[in-house]
């Protein structure tokens, strides 16, 4: 799915040159709108106008230390937030935007995939608490496959798994780079400092 928004915005321009009438431009706010659902953490007056059913949840996210991991999106349709496929997701659609800006702007969706984008890094923010510490997955797999609710209502424990000297995880700390690269562009705030492997000092 997170290749799907790319795609289309590609195939969005090439319809328009060949004369095909499907509205590419409903697949993509459709799109954008799956990620959109499979948001966490406190949901935002605009969210809850397009999903009335979507509520705050996993409001009790946080590390080993305290720290704040709430927001991001939630994986495969359960409840885990992994990091990995998060930040390749949220990477992939931030070239999209870069590589087709044009099909975006023609359905009215840049500000929606800039906000589909933000949501991600605001979150790969929180998950990079100190230098050599990056958190990468939220939530055991086991217990939350076992337990089938609503997000809103999940009463399990949600453990933190982190990388670190000890646990070097280099390739999601380089995906999580490459996706706050890709949004400095997007958003023109600066280069991104970000060590690409959490085991180096």
């Amino acid at each position: 799915m997170f290749k799907l928004t790319v795609i289309i915005a590609g195939y969005l321009l090439a319809s328009k040159v060949s004369g095909e009438s499907y509205d590419y431009c409903e697949v993509l706010r459709d799109s954008l709108l799956f990620y959109e659902a499979q948001r966490s953490g406190v949901m935002t007056d605009e969210t809850k106008s397009k999903l009335d059913w979507k509520k705050d949840s996993a409001l009790n996210d946080q590390g080993e230390n305290g720290e704040d991991l709430t927001g991001g999106y939630y994986d495969a349709g359960d409840h885990i937030k992994a990091g990995l496929p998060m930040a390749y997701t949220v990477t992939v659609v931030a070239w999209g935007l870069l590589e087709y800006p044009d099909a975006y702007e023609a359905c009215g969706q840049t500000e929606n995939v800039k906000d589909m984008i933000r949501w991600g890094t605001d979150y790969f923010l929180k998950i990079y608490p100190e230098k050599g510490v990056l958190y990468y997955q939220v939530g055991d797999v086991e217990t939350d496959h076992s337990a089938w609710c609503r997000a809103q209502d999940m009463k399990m424990s949600r453990p933190a798994l982190k990388a670190n000297s000890d646990h070097p995880g280099c390739d999601v700390a380089a995906e999580t780079a490459a996706a706050l690269a890709a949004a400095s562009i997007i958003f023109q705030e600066g280069s991104v400092s970000f060590y690409s492997c959490v085991s180096l000092d």
